[in-house]
């Protein structure tokens, strides 16, 4: 996956069913 940036993690969250983990660099996402 690629880096993204909070904003981005926002819209990622808004799609998709995404964790964004604050204080590491790192999503867990799952569908």
């Amino acid at each position: 996956m690629k880096k993204l940036d909070n904003v981005k993690s926002k819209e990622v969250v808004a799609g998709w069913k995404c964790v964004v983990v604050i204080g590491k660099i790192g999503l867990i996402c799952w569908s």
